[in-house]
């Protein structure tokens, strides 16, 4: 007959067993899953909650080492105060987390007020802390990129010195899938740079068109928004907005800027610009999935557009977007031809097109967009100007231009008139936006003096440049 008492024991031993399987398996799926996660705070958010779970914490945070500062900056931290102490650094070597990470050596110290090395946080996140568990972060060839700890055992006073082993297990492959995201973030960083640039050549093509993939881009990105996009679409279609026109690098610059009507042969060597923008894409092999939005966002939704005739959802979804962001800019902004039309009557031009060359799904998502984000729509269209005094101190000179990165001025350069009292004077109206000026005295380049005698009516900037409208710059429009 069996001893109740050793039956209980019996029991005990299988509930233990039967809990550590559980931990080993949620690990394991764990393991399987973070390597396929490549943004890293949703990864790191993963990792603290899974350990939290396994080793019954009440809460838990990674730290990652600032190499410039050697300080461990908090990326993510649970419990109701998480986010209070994300902007608290712990310099290498201070506290329990500074110590960890210098030493390389895991500590589990089960009454942190009889630890002096404890780096008390409480009084700034209203966290009680009792027990910590704090090991580090080690890549395989040895580097430690930071720690990862938790607090307060749910299950006894205090974590086991059994849990430590189990949480540097899980900490070692936490190491290595953060480092994988850390470098596909650097990787993404710099595919968006070379994006960016990209889209820059296009803009640099024409004064007048400056801003406009930004501005398509912003707008697409808010009707995404409105029909419930994910970050990983709203990125992908970021991306691919910013390219979309960057096939017009391709056309002459005398007819993109031209002012009056294009021929009908002018026109169709516009039209081209999709096909030539896939080509320039199409041997860049990360950017070959924007080549849809590239070469279909001038088809329209009744069949009748370029280059290829699609209709209905046969275009693709983000060059349906891209097409309405790319009219309503083109309509709002400023052309050789004609000045950039009111926002209410862009609006209903985009209605009235609904169904013939826009999708009424994506009109109706514009629309909405435009509710929401009624500042970004509308900072963008402003067309009130801003009256603004150029002058320069140069009796003896014989001839003065100010040339300047201004989004309206076609002239490359425009001269001054010399005023009696020996300042050269221009006055000019400008959009909204940040410009850039220099003067050109007798044939010589002069940058503009720190003195800000040289511009009136307007917000000052640093030397050489003007802020027309705007606080601090921050306007997108000329920029």
């Amino acid at each position: 007959m069996t001893n109740p008492e050793n039956l209980e024991t019996l029991r005990n031993e299988l509930k233990i067993l039967k809990k550590e399987k559980e931990n080993r398996d949620l690990l394991l799926e764990v393991n399987k899953s973070i390597y396929r996660i490549t943004e890293l705070n949703v990864l790191l958010d993963l990792l603290v909650q899974a350990a939290c779970k396994v080793l019954d914490a009440e809460a838990g945070s990674v730290l990652l080492l600032d190499k410039k500062t050697s300080e461990l900056v908090f990326e993510v931290a649970t419990g109701e105060s998480g986010d209070m102490v994300k902007s608290i650094r712990v310099p290498l070597g201070r506290g329990i987390a500074g110590t960890v990470a210098k030493s390389g050596e895991p500590l589990l110290i089960k009454d942190v007020k009889t630890d002096n090395r404890w780096f008390n946080t409480d009084s700034q996140s209203n966290f009680i802390t009792k027990s910590i568990m704090c090991v580090p972060l080690r890549l395989k060839h040895g580097e430690i990129i930071g720690v990862m700890e938790i607090l307060n055992s749910l299950k006894n006073d205090t974590f086991l010195e059994e849990d430590v082993e189990l949480f540097q297990a899980f900490a070692n492959q936490a190491a290595v899938a953060i480092d994988s995201a850390r470098l596909y973030k650097e990787l993404e960083e710099n595919y968006l740079s070379t994006i960016r640039a990209l889209a820059n050549t296009i803009d640099a093509k024409d004064a007048y068109t400056r801003g406009h993939s930004h501005r398509v881009t912003e707008y697409s990105v808010s009707v995404g928004k409105a029909m419930g996009f994910n970050s990983k679409e709203l990125k992908e279609l970021r991306f691919g907005a910013l390219l979309h026109d960057i096939g017009k690098i391709g056309i002459p610059e005398e007819i993109i800027g031209k002012r009056a009507k294009l021929t009908d042969m002018e026109f169709k060597i516009i039209q081209n610009h999709p096909n030539i923008g896939s080509s320039i894409v199409d041997p860049i092999v990360f950017l070959q999935d924007k080549i849809p939005s590239i070469r279909y966002h001038h088809e329209r939704y009744d069949g009748k557009g370029y280059p290829e005739g699609l209709k209905g959802d046969t275009i693709p979804l983000f060059a349906r977007i891209i097409a309405v962001a790319d009219t309503f800019d083109a309509m709002t902004s400023n052309r050789p031809y004609r000045e950039g039309l009111p926002l209410a009557f862009a609006v209903d031009e985009i209605r009235k097109n609904s169904g013939s060359q826009f999708d009424p799904k994506i009109v109706t998502a514009f629309l909405s967009a435009l509710e929401r984000d009624t500042k970004l729509f509308t900072e963008y269209c402003n067309k009130e100007k801003v009256k603004i005094h150029f002058r320069y101190l140069a009796p003896q000179a014989k001839t003065v231009y100010l040339i300047g990165d201004f989004n309206f001025w076609n002239a490359t350069m425009d001269p001054m008139t010399l005023s009696n009292d020996g300042y050269w004077i221009k006055d000019m109206e400008l959009n909204k936006g940040k410009y850039e000026y220099k003067f050109i005295v007798d044939g010589n380049w002069v940058v503009d003096p720190e003195s800000k005698d040289n511009v009136e009516n307007s917000v000052r900037g640093q030397s050489s440049v003007i802020n027309v409208g705007v606080e601090n710059g921050k306007s997108d429009r000329g920029n």
